[in-house]
């Protein structure tokens, strides 16, 4: 049975979509989870979990402003630490990443978080939805819970989620 619907990608909206206009069963439009398994029924679906950046947010742009930020103040060399090889850890508590990226200094490593989130702090109103997504939320809320599953500082998450009008989604 299914018990939830992984939504992280702006293509998995579709299936949202076939939530929200009751349809039964996802054959016409082949929608896979990241799994690579089909759904056949949305009559179990108990919950929706969203993930933040690239699904609701369209946030790249903003988060390579960050991380440009952290390499300047560091001085990190953009062939080893560009936004590309950033990017791939994306997903990851941020001191996750800086560990996947090599660094071990604590002290340092937390210097660079706390740039990065004060950056994307002043950064926030820069932040834009996907086309037609608060508006699928708030639908689909009204018929499943919804969760918000990021990586995201809970301060910076919940300021968002107000800003679009999803904070009651939630």
């Amino acid at each position: 049975s299914v018990e939830g619907i992984d939504i992280d990608t702006p293509e998995d909206y579709s299936l949202a979509k076939l939530v929200f206009n009751n349809r039964s069963s996802l054959e016409t439009d082949k929608v896979i989870s990241p799994h690579n398994m089909t759904l056949p029924k949305l009559g179990k679906v108990k919950a929706l979990i969203f993930d933040f950046d690239g699904v609701i947010l369209n946030t790249e742009n903003i988060m390579k402003r960050c991380w440009q930020r952290v390499q300047e103040e560091f001085k990190l060399d953009n062939n080893v630490y560009g936004f590309e090889v950033y990017k791939q850890c994306v997903g990851l508590p941020f001191m996750d990443i800086l560990a996947r990226l090599g660094f071990t200094n604590k002290d340092e490593m937390n210097k660079m978080k706390s740039i990065y989130f004060e950056a994307a702090k002043e950064l926030i109103s820069c932040s834009m939805p996907f086309q037609d997504i608060p508006e699928i939320i708030k639908e689909v809320a009204k018929r499943f819970p919804c969760a918000l599953l990021t990586s995201k500082d809970g301060v910076v998450a919940r300021q968002l989620l107000k800003k679009l009008g999803l904070l009651d989604s939630f």
